[in-house]
Protein backbone atom coordinates (compact mmCIF):
# COMPACT_ATOMS: atom_id res chain seq x y z
CA UNK A 1 0.00 0.00 0.00
CA UNK A 2 1.78 3.46 -0.79
CA UNK A 3 2.37 5.89 2.05
CA UNK A 4 -0.25 8.63 0.88
CA UNK A 5 -3.23 5.29 1.45
CA UNK A 6 -1.90 4.84 4.40
CA UNK A 7 -1.62 8.34 6.02
CA UNK A 8 -5.19 10.02 4.81
CA UNK A 9 -7.98 10.60 7.02
CA UNK A 10 -10.67 8.00 6.93
CA UNK A 11 -14.13 9.25 5.82
CA UNK A 12 -16.89 8.75 7.60
CA UNK A 13 -18.40 5.92 5.07
CA UNK A 14 -15.47 3.68 5.66
CA UNK A 15 -16.44 3.48 9.33
CA UNK A 16 -17.27 0.20 10.32
CA UNK A 17 -20.76 -0.83 12.09
CA UNK A 18 -18.98 -1.99 14.99
CA UNK A 19 -17.90 0.89 15.88
CA UNK A 20 -21.73 1.89 16.50
CA UNK A 21 -23.06 -1.32 17.62
CA UNK A 22 -25.85 -1.57 20.71
CA UNK A 23 -27.04 -4.39 22.54
CA UNK A 24 -30.62 -6.03 21.93
CA UNK A 25 -32.91 -5.15 25.06
CA UNK A 26 -34.59 -8.46 23.75
CA UNK A 27 -34.43 -11.55 21.28
CA UNK A 28 -36.99 -13.96 19.99
CA UNK A 29 -36.32 -18.24 19.34
CA UNK A 30 -37.21 -19.87 15.94
CA UNK A 31 -39.64 -22.31 17.97
CA UNK A 32 -41.69 -19.05 20.02
CA UNK A 33 -45.20 -18.34 19.58
CA UNK A 34 -45.99 -15.38 18.05
CA UNK A 35 -48.41 -14.20 20.69
CA UNK A 36 -45.22 -14.47 23.19
CA UNK A 37 -42.52 -12.38 20.52
CA UNK A 38 -45.49 -9.78 20.61
CA UNK A 39 -45.89 -9.56 24.33
CA UNK A 40 -42.02 -9.33 24.19
CA UNK A 41 -42.13 -6.11 21.81
CA UNK A 42 -44.33 -4.52 23.19
CA UNK A 43 -42.71 -5.03 26.84
CA UNK A 44 -39.39 -3.92 25.33
CA UNK A 45 -41.45 -1.15 22.93
CA UNK A 46 -39.75 -2.47 20.10
CA UNK A 47 -40.24 -2.97 16.36
CA UNK A 48 -38.10 -5.76 15.98
CA UNK A 49 -37.05 -8.80 17.50
CA UNK A 50 -33.50 -10.81 16.22
CA UNK A 51 -34.58 -14.49 15.92
CA UNK A 52 -31.85 -17.19 17.25
CA UNK A 53 -31.92 -20.47 15.35
CA UNK A 54 -32.49 -24.06 17.81
CA UNK A 55 -28.33 -24.14 18.17
CA UNK A 56 -27.94 -20.11 19.04
CA UNK A 57 -27.41 -19.03 15.74
CA UNK A 58 -28.94 -16.18 14.09
CA UNK A 59 -31.70 -17.14 11.44
CA UNK A 60 -33.60 -14.16 10.80
CA UNK A 61 -35.30 -10.83 12.10
CA UNK A 62 -39.19 -10.49 13.02
CA UNK A 63 -40.91 -7.42 12.28
CA UNK A 64 -43.60 -6.22 14.17
CA UNK A 65 -45.81 -5.20 11.20
CA UNK A 66 -45.37 -8.75 9.48
CA UNK A 67 -46.18 -10.63 13.19
CA UNK A 68 -49.44 -8.32 13.21
CA UNK A 69 -50.29 -9.25 9.63
CA UNK A 70 -49.87 -13.05 10.52
CA UNK A 71 -52.21 -12.76 13.34
CA UNK A 72 -54.84 -10.70 11.51
CA UNK A 73 -54.89 -13.42 9.25
CA UNK A 74 -55.49 -16.25 11.70
CA UNK A 75 -58.08 -14.10 12.99
CA UNK A 76 -59.94 -14.59 9.51
CA UNK A 77 -58.45 -17.74 8.64
CA UNK A 78 -58.25 -19.82 11.67
CA UNK A 79 -56.07 -22.79 11.79
CA UNK A 80 -52.31 -23.47 12.82
CA UNK A 81 -50.13 -20.36 14.31
CA UNK A 82 -47.06 -20.03 12.70
CA UNK A 83 -44.05 -19.63 14.87
CA UNK A 84 -41.83 -16.79 14.89
CA UNK A 85 -39.18 -18.38 12.45
CA UNK A 86 -41.94 -19.04 9.73
CA UNK A 87 -42.28 -15.24 10.01
CA UNK A 88 -39.15 -14.05 10.68
CA UNK A 89 -37.18 -12.45 7.68
CA UNK A 90 -34.74 -14.72 7.17
CA UNK A 91 -30.59 -13.20 6.54
CA UNK A 92 -31.48 -9.58 7.10
CA UNK A 93 -28.52 -8.34 9.34
CA UNK A 94 -25.18 -6.40 8.79
CA UNK A 95 -22.14 -7.55 9.50
CA UNK A 96 -19.37 -5.89 12.38
CA UNK A 97 -17.14 -4.68 9.81
CA UNK A 98 -19.63 -3.49 6.81
CA UNK A 99 -19.52 0.19 6.56
CA UNK A 100 -22.12 2.11 7.64
CA UNK A 101 -23.60 2.91 4.79
CA UNK A 102 -24.22 -0.73 4.44
CA UNK A 103 -26.26 -0.55 7.57
CA UNK A 104 -28.34 2.57 6.72
CA UNK A 105 -28.72 0.98 3.10
CA UNK A 106 -30.68 -2.32 5.40
CA UNK A 107 -32.46 -0.23 7.44
CA UNK A 108 -34.33 1.61 4.29
CA UNK A 109 -34.41 -1.62 2.28
CA UNK A 110 -36.40 -3.10 5.23
CA UNK A 111 -38.22 -0.16 5.99
CA UNK A 112 -37.30 -0.65 10.57
CA UNK A 113 -35.33 0.96 12.75
CA UNK A 114 -33.42 -1.57 14.30
CA UNK A 115 -31.26 -4.59 12.61
CA UNK A 116 -29.30 -7.07 13.74
CA UNK A 117 -25.24 -7.05 13.86
CA UNK A 118 -23.32 -10.05 12.93
CA UNK A 119 -20.10 -11.80 13.75
CA UNK A 120 -20.32 -14.73 11.40
CA UNK A 121 -23.28 -16.66 12.16
CA UNK A 122 -23.27 -15.20 15.92
CA UNK A 123 -25.70 -12.06 16.85
CA UNK A 124 -23.25 -9.32 18.19
CA UNK A 125 -25.79 -6.69 18.98
CA UNK A 126 -27.93 -4.15 17.44
CA UNK A 127 -27.83 -1.03 15.10
CA UNK A 128 -30.27 2.27 14.81
CA UNK A 129 -30.18 5.27 13.06
CA UNK A 130 -30.33 6.92 16.54
CA UNK A 131 -26.84 4.75 17.63
CA UNK A 132 -25.27 5.53 13.61
CA UNK A 133 -26.10 9.39 13.80
CA UNK A 134 -24.71 9.69 17.63
CA UNK A 135 -21.58 8.17 17.01
CA UNK A 136 -20.66 10.01 14.24
CA UNK A 137 -21.81 13.23 15.68
CA UNK A 138 -19.03 12.26 18.27
CA UNK A 139 -16.52 11.43 15.64
CA UNK A 140 -17.24 15.53 13.88
CA UNK A 141 -16.72 17.09 17.46
CA UNK A 142 -13.48 14.71 18.06
CA UNK A 143 -12.12 15.81 14.44
CA UNK A 144 -12.71 19.46 14.93
CA UNK A 145 -11.47 19.87 18.52
CA UNK A 146 -8.50 18.12 17.72
CA UNK A 147 -8.17 19.26 13.89
CA UNK A 148 -7.25 16.04 13.00
CA UNK A 149 -7.39 17.05 9.44
CA UNK A 150 -4.62 19.37 9.83
CA UNK A 151 -2.34 17.16 11.74
CA UNK A 152 0.99 15.33 10.21
CA UNK A 153 0.48 11.40 10.30
CA UNK A 154 2.73 11.02 13.58
CA UNK A 155 0.92 13.28 15.60
CA UNK A 156 -2.42 12.26 14.79
CA UNK A 157 -0.83 7.82 15.59
CA UNK A 158 0.15 9.51 18.74
CA UNK A 159 -3.46 11.46 19.50
CA UNK A 160 -5.17 8.81 21.24
CA UNK A 161 -2.54 7.91 23.39
CA UNK A 162 -1.59 11.17 24.96
CA UNK A 163 -5.28 10.97 25.51
CA UNK A 164 -5.56 7.69 26.72
CA UNK A 165 -7.26 7.17 30.19
CA UNK A 166 -6.05 4.00 32.62
CA UNK A 167 -8.98 2.03 31.70
CA UNK A 168 -9.81 -1.00 28.92
CA UNK A 169 -11.68 1.04 27.44
CA UNK A 170 -9.43 3.03 26.07
CA UNK A 171 -6.25 0.21 25.41
CA UNK A 172 -7.56 -3.49 25.68
CA UNK A 173 -10.88 -3.98 23.60
CA UNK A 174 -12.72 -2.62 26.56
CA UNK A 175 -12.17 -5.59 28.79
CA UNK A 176 -9.53 -5.72 31.59
CA UNK A 177 -7.01 -7.84 31.25
CA UNK A 178 -3.88 -9.38 32.96
CA UNK A 179 -0.36 -9.75 32.28
CA UNK A 180 -0.36 -13.19 33.29
CA UNK A 181 -0.09 -14.64 30.19
CA UNK A 182 2.34 -12.02 29.03
CA UNK A 183 5.11 -12.07 32.01
CA UNK A 184 5.00 -15.73 31.88
CA UNK A 185 6.32 -15.89 28.80
CA UNK A 186 8.78 -13.32 29.56
CA UNK A 187 9.85 -14.82 32.64
CA UNK A 188 10.78 -18.23 30.47
CA UNK A 189 12.98 -16.02 28.24
CA UNK A 190 14.32 -13.58 30.70
CA UNK A 191 16.37 -14.05 33.49
CA UNK A 192 14.79 -11.77 36.63
CA UNK A 193 17.52 -10.93 39.13
CA UNK A 194 17.05 -8.19 42.17
CA UNK A 195 20.38 -6.42 40.20
CA UNK A 196 18.71 -5.72 37.10
CA UNK A 197 16.80 -2.64 35.69
CA UNK A 198 13.42 -3.10 33.38
CA UNK A 199 12.30 -0.77 31.20
CA UNK A 200 8.56 -0.97 29.72
CA UNK A 201 7.04 1.13 27.36
CA UNK A 202 3.35 1.73 27.24
CA UNK A 203 2.11 0.63 30.62
CA UNK A 204 -1.36 1.47 30.08
CA UNK A 205 -3.23 0.84 33.39
CA UNK A 206 0.11 -1.21 34.69
CA UNK A 207 -1.14 -4.80 33.69
CA UNK A 208 2.64 -6.28 33.14
CA UNK A 209 3.85 -4.21 36.43
CA UNK A 210 0.69 -5.88 38.61
CA UNK A 211 1.60 -9.17 37.38
CA UNK A 212 5.21 -8.68 37.85
CA UNK A 213 4.83 -7.97 41.73
CA UNK A 214 2.45 -10.22 42.41
CA UNK A 215 5.20 -13.09 41.04
CA UNK A 216 7.56 -11.40 42.96
CA UNK A 217 10.00 -11.02 39.98
CA UNK A 218 13.01 -9.76 41.43
CA UNK A 219 14.59 -6.29 39.65
CA UNK A 220 16.33 -3.37 41.42
CA UNK A 221 14.63 -0.42 38.78
CA UNK A 222 11.40 -0.62 36.98
CA UNK A 223 10.83 2.17 35.09
CA UNK A 224 7.45 2.52 32.98
CA UNK A 225 7.37 4.88 29.90
CA UNK A 226 3.70 5.87 28.71
CA UNK A 227 2.59 8.79 26.49
CA UNK A 228 -0.46 9.51 28.50
CA UNK A 229 -0.03 11.99 31.38
CA UNK A 230 -3.06 10.13 32.97
CA UNK A 231 -1.96 7.25 32.68
CA UNK A 232 1.31 8.01 34.22
CA UNK A 233 -0.55 9.94 37.36
CA UNK A 234 -2.69 7.09 37.81
CA UNK A 235 0.43 4.18 37.89
CA UNK A 236 2.73 6.59 39.86
CA UNK A 237 -0.13 6.94 42.52
CA UNK A 238 -0.94 3.00 42.46
CA UNK A 239 3.04 1.98 42.91
CA UNK A 240 4.36 4.52 44.87
CA UNK A 241 7.59 2.50 45.44
CA UNK A 242 11.11 4.09 45.45
CA UNK A 243 12.04 1.18 43.06
CA UNK A 244 9.56 2.43 40.58
CA UNK A 245 9.92 5.46 38.37
CA UNK A 246 6.62 6.54 35.60
CA UNK A 247 7.96 7.84 33.28
CA UNK A 248 5.16 10.58 30.99
CA UNK A 249 7.07 10.82 27.67
CA UNK A 250 8.03 9.59 24.57
CA UNK A 251 10.18 6.77 24.34
CA UNK A 252 10.95 7.88 20.70
CA UNK A 253 12.70 10.53 22.30
CA UNK A 254 12.90 10.08 25.87
CA UNK A 255 16.48 9.79 27.22
CA UNK A 256 16.01 8.06 30.77
CA UNK A 257 19.78 8.53 31.77
CA UNK A 258 20.37 5.04 32.46
CA UNK A 259 20.60 1.60 31.51
CA UNK A 260 18.50 -1.27 31.18
CA UNK A 261 18.80 -5.08 30.99
CA UNK A 262 14.91 -6.12 30.56
CA UNK A 263 12.73 -4.52 28.55
CA UNK A 264 8.81 -5.69 28.39
CA UNK A 265 6.25 -3.97 25.68
CA UNK A 266 2.64 -5.84 25.18
CA UNK A 267 0.12 -4.11 22.83
CA UNK A 268 1.93 -0.95 22.28
CA UNK A 269 4.33 -1.36 19.41
CA UNK A 270 2.23 -1.95 16.55
CA UNK A 271 0.48 1.83 17.17
CA UNK A 272 3.85 3.71 16.83
CA UNK A 273 4.01 5.36 13.44
CA UNK A 274 4.92 4.56 10.93
CA UNK A 275 6.70 1.70 12.35
CA UNK A 276 8.21 1.15 15.96
CA UNK A 277 12.16 1.60 14.84
CA UNK A 278 12.59 4.67 15.79
CA UNK A 279 11.49 3.64 19.30
CA UNK A 280 13.42 0.74 19.02
CA UNK A 281 16.50 2.36 18.24
CA UNK A 282 16.51 5.16 21.21
CA UNK A 283 15.89 1.96 23.93
CA UNK A 284 19.06 -0.03 22.75
CA UNK A 285 21.12 3.03 23.06
CA UNK A 286 20.00 2.77 26.51
CA UNK A 287 20.85 -1.01 27.37
CA UNK A 288 23.09 -2.92 28.96
CA UNK A 289 25.27 -5.25 27.20
CA UNK A 290 23.38 -8.53 27.09
CA UNK A 291 19.92 -6.88 27.67
CA UNK A 292 16.76 -8.97 26.97
CA UNK A 293 13.66 -7.65 25.38
CA UNK A 294 10.68 -9.08 25.09
CA UNK A 295 7.87 -7.56 22.93
CA UNK A 296 4.59 -8.26 20.79
CA UNK A 297 3.11 -7.40 17.62
CA UNK A 298 0.53 -8.49 15.17
CA UNK A 299 1.52 -10.20 12.51
CA UNK A 300 0.79 -9.36 8.80
CA UNK A 301 1.68 -6.86 6.21
CA UNK A 302 -0.79 -4.03 6.91
CA UNK A 303 -0.68 -0.45 7.67
CA UNK A 304 -3.86 1.79 8.51
CA UNK A 305 -5.18 4.26 10.16
CA UNK A 306 -8.11 2.78 11.40
CA UNK A 307 -11.79 4.12 9.93
CA UNK A 308 -13.42 3.79 13.48
CA UNK A 309 -12.12 6.83 14.37
CA UNK A 310 -9.57 8.28 12.19
CA UNK A 311 -6.84 8.76 14.63
CA UNK A 312 -5.61 5.04 15.80
CA UNK A 313 -3.08 3.39 13.28
CA UNK A 314 -2.09 0.05 13.75
CA UNK A 315 0.36 -2.06 11.63
CA UNK A 316 1.38 -5.45 11.60
CA UNK A 317 4.69 -7.26 10.94
CA UNK A 318 6.15 -9.99 9.08
CA UNK A 319 8.67 -12.15 10.29
CA UNK A 320 11.00 -10.99 8.32
CA UNK A 321 10.82 -7.69 8.48
CA UNK A 322 11.38 -7.82 12.37
CA UNK A 323 14.37 -9.87 12.06
CA UNK A 324 15.81 -7.16 9.49
CA UNK A 325 14.84 -5.02 11.94
CA UNK A 326 16.31 -6.17 15.12
CA UNK A 327 19.77 -7.08 12.39
CA UNK A 328 20.03 -3.18 11.24
CA UNK A 329 20.60 -2.47 14.78
CA UNK A 330 22.86 -5.13 15.65
CA UNK A 331 19.86 -7.00 18.20
CA UNK A 332 20.25 -10.59 18.01
CA UNK A 333 17.47 -12.41 17.44
CA UNK A 334 16.10 -15.17 19.90
CA UNK A 335 13.32 -16.40 19.07
CA UNK A 336 9.53 -16.14 18.14
CA UNK A 337 6.72 -17.66 20.11
CA UNK A 338 3.14 -16.44 20.96
CA UNK A 339 1.01 -15.31 23.60
CA UNK A 340 -3.13 -15.02 23.86
CA UNK A 341 -4.59 -11.68 26.19
CA UNK A 342 -8.08 -12.85 26.05
CA UNK A 343 -9.54 -15.26 23.78
CA UNK A 344 -8.87 -14.52 20.42
CA UNK A 345 -6.59 -11.90 20.88
CA UNK A 346 -3.31 -13.72 19.89
CA UNK A 347 -0.18 -11.68 19.44
CA UNK A 348 3.12 -12.58 17.67
CA UNK A 349 6.23 -12.44 20.81
CA UNK A 350 9.19 -11.46 19.61
CA UNK A 351 12.10 -12.20 21.77
CA UNK A 352 15.85 -10.52 21.12
CA UNK A 353 18.73 -9.80 22.91
CA UNK A 354 21.52 -6.94 22.60
CA UNK A 355 25.11 -8.36 22.23
CA UNK A 356 27.17 -9.05 25.77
Amino acid sequence: MQRSEVDRVPDEGEVPVRAAVSDWPSVAAAGDSLVDALDRMKRSDLGTLPVLAPDGTFAGLLVRRDLMETLRAHLRRPGDLPTVGEVCRPGVCVGLDAPIPTAIAVLDAERVGRIPVVDGRELAGCITREDIQEFLDMRRRFHRKYRVAELPPRERAQLTWRLAQPDAIWTTWGIEITGEAFIAKAESYADFDPAKAILEIGPGYGRLLRECLRRELPFRRYVAVDISPANAKHLAQQFGRDDIDVVNDDIETVDLGERFDIVLSSLTLKHLYPSFEAALRNVERQLNPGATLIFDVLEGEFATFTPADGVSYVRGYTREELQAMLSAMSLQFVAFDEVEHAPGQVRLLVVARKPA
